[in-house]
């Protein structure tokens, strides 16, 4: 009898790392390409112990471009509030990590050359991941004192 419950808890464990390769893997798909930077949401303000003081706030569109390949190497070219923002060859992964709260989902992260940003896939169910046409880039700096933020919303090029 312990024996067959130790085979059906292997079996259950190679089969949940299993899905979540091929969910990395589909995302990872998903993402390669050429990507139009739609729109972006930028926050300046002051963090503090218990929060943000959000001062000041703009949305800019058609501000650039993202591209990542198939060998996780990748380009962009943005321009935030007249500042320019460019990286040729830059390295990617897509990593996974819990997101708080009452039903304790499960969020995308991309790490680009040591920058981290919150992936969104489309509208961000579940199974948005699937051949993606619209992403989300969410970054902030995390330290006390000044803050800044944006949100990249891009959609895929044809």
């Amino acid at each position: 009898m312990k024996t067959k419950l130790l085979l059906l808890f292997l079996c259950l464990a190679t089969m949940g790392t299993a899905c979540k390769k091929r969910k990395f893997k589909k995302a990872s798909k998903s993402l390669q390409g050429n990507w139009t930077i739609e729109q972006a949401y930028i926050g300046y303000g002051e963090r503090m112990e218990l929060g943000i003081q959000q001062d000041s706030s703009f949305t800019e569109t058609d501000i650039g471009w993202f591209t990542f390949d198939e060998n996780e190497k990748g380009s962009y070219e943005f321009s935030l509030k007249n500042e320019l923002y460019e990286a040729t060859d830059f390295t990617w992964e897509l990593s996974e990590t819990n997101v708080g709260g009452f039903t304790n989902a499960k969020a995308f992260l991309l790490h680009i050359d040591g920058q981290e940003y919150r992936l969104t896939f489309g509208d961000g169910t579940s199974d948005a991941y699937k051949d993606a046409e619209e992403i989300s880039l969410f970054f902030e700096t995390d330290t006390i004192g000044q803050y800044f933020s944006y949100q990249l919303e891009m959609s895929k090029n044809q």
